[in-house]
């Protein structure tokens, strides 16, 4: 029987024949669980490093079992029921798993590189937004104090103005025109300045809020990244673990 293959497994069961590659062995094409994986992911992710990793661009043949290997423990005890090997047991095979390995453990190590620059980045992004929402958050409450002052003075403007009015009023002829407000006057250039202050610390404020809104998106993603190549990582981890333990096997039973 040749290579491609496959004889019945040790506990009586057959298996229909599965289609292996030749020399040079290159990663089969295989579909675990949803978990995508083939070579694509040295040229595609390598060429690729701002592309998003996800585990559909990497496309196993075959179903891997969740249950794989001779032996497994379990809570209640060890289950030595026979599980079936993630494809069966061929010279073809065994240097498609090894080189479907060396593949997966490139790409696991790739993803923990991106997520340690993640983890880089995390810190400094956050730390500027932070810095933008304190001093909008600063430059909110002096314009809110500001806004007081402001109701403030224009309410003592207008006292003041009703009394010069009525001190004009009350004058004759040439007198009229004399008649000085010195308190009023005052008023009003601290008016000016007030209003012009609030005009100056409301623009910095929007301009501190426009950041923190167009960083704090990034921040998210970041997050968001983070939460998926970890998830990507697990499993990852498990199906390396699992493959590498056959490809032990394998070279147990040669």
């Amino acid at each position: 029987m040749s290579d491609h293959e496959i004889n019945p497994s040790n506990d009586g069961t057959s298996a229909a024949a599965v289609h292996l590659p030749d020399d040079p062995p290159t990663p089969p094409n295989w579909t675990v669980e949803g978990l995508n994986l083939s070579d694509a992911a040295h040229s595609d992710i390598q060429s690729s490093p701002e592309r998003d990793f996800e585990l559909a661009d990497l496309p196993l043949f075959g179903t891997i079992p969740r249950n794989v290997g001779p032996d497994y423990d379990t809570s209640s005890g060890r289950d030595n029921r026979r599980r079936p090997n993630l494809v069966p047991t061929t010279p073809s095979s065994r240097r498609a798993k090894r080189s479907l390995l060396r593949v997966l453990e490139v790409t696991y190590d790739e993803l923990r590189d991106r997520l340690d620059a993640i983890h880089t980045i995390q810190p400094y992004v956050e730390r500027r937004v932070a810095l933008y929402d304190a001093e909008y958050n600063r430059l909110t409450a002096q314009t809110n104090s500001l806004s007081l002052r402001l109701r403030e003075t224009r309410g003592r403007i207008a006292e003041r103005l009703g009394r010069h009015l009525s001190a004009a009023a009350e004058a004759d002829g040439d007198e009229r025109e004399e008649v000085e407000d010195e308190e009023l006057w005052c008023l009003l250039v601290l008016l000016d300045s007030l209003m012009e202050e609030d005009a100056e610390w409301g623009y910095a404020a929007n301009e501190h809020l426009a950041e923190a809104s167009r960083v704090r998106p990034v921040l998210r993603r970041l997050d968001e990244e983070e939460e998926k190549i970890t998830e990507q990582l697990d499993r990852y981890k498990e199906v390396i673990f699992r493959l590498a333990a056959e490809v032990e096997m394998d070279a147990l039973r040669v």
